[in-house]
């Protein structure tokens, strides 16, 4: 009796290592949740119900920078800009000239977000942007980002005019933007900083957001 005893003792002993091994072994799933809808291309219309303003800012400032969010998460796919002509400057008893509006290019550049400040370049080299010469009173370009390989729900856009301003009597074109004064989805990203320690670049503009479309391809829609 005394044998089957130490003999079950021995047996229970064993099986209760046996299970703290095969516990320490089990791996523990944890519930993964997986979106089912098929990618899509999303456009979202920055600006949307405002009333558009041409931004003269960029008649004497060269580049201005626009922090873009509420986008749908997902990969960039393009942006589309909307211009119209301005003239260069209004002098007293002068008259715009009565030609072609100018050529006027400026440079895109695309910057990810760190705490609503500048982060990093998206795209190493400016994209031209150029409306070319003519009557068109509000063009408007798109330009394809899709290469960029860039996901996410929120970036900066910077534009930099590289034509050289004409005469005075000129016509030139400006990028469309609206009152971002009040709340919006896209705004000079100088807003955001107002009340915080860190200043923002001297380029940022606080009052006009970028009249813009932006498509990215995404599952939340």
């Amino acid at each position: 009796m005394r044998y089957l005893f130490l003999s079950l003792f021995c047996s229970l002993f064993a099986l209760n290592l046996h299970s703290q091994e095969s516990f320490k072994d089990t791996i523990t799933l944890q519930e993964v949740k997986i979106n089912k809808k098929k990618l899509k291309v999303v456009t979202v219309k920055q600006g949307k119900d405002k009333q558009k303003i041409g931004n003269g800012f960029f008649k004497t400032v060269r580049t201005q920078t626009f922090f873009i969010e509420n986008l749908p998460y997902g990969t960039i796919q393009e942006i589309r800009l909307h211009f119209m002509w301005m003239v260069v400057k209004s002098l007293p008893d002068s008259k715009p000239i009565n030609t072609n509006i100018l050529e006027t290019t400026y440079e895109l550049t695309i910057y990810d977000v760190k705490e609503n400040q500048l982060g990093n370049k998206i795209n190493k080299t400016p994209i031209l942007v150029t409306i070319p010469e003519g009557r068109k009173s509000e063009p408007s370009v798109t330009v394809d980002l899709s290469k960029l390989s860039f996901t996410t729900d929120k970036l900066l856009v910077e534009l930099k005019r590289v034509s050289p301003l004409p005469c005075n009597e000129c016509k030139m074109y400006i990028p469309y933007g609206y009152d971002a004064s009040t709340p919006n989805n896209t705004k000079g990203i100088g807003q955001q900083n107002r009340r915080g320690s860190s200043k923002p670049p001297s380029n940022v503009n606080l009052n006009f957001g970028l009249l813009c479309e932006i498509k990215t391809l995404t599952r939340e829609y």
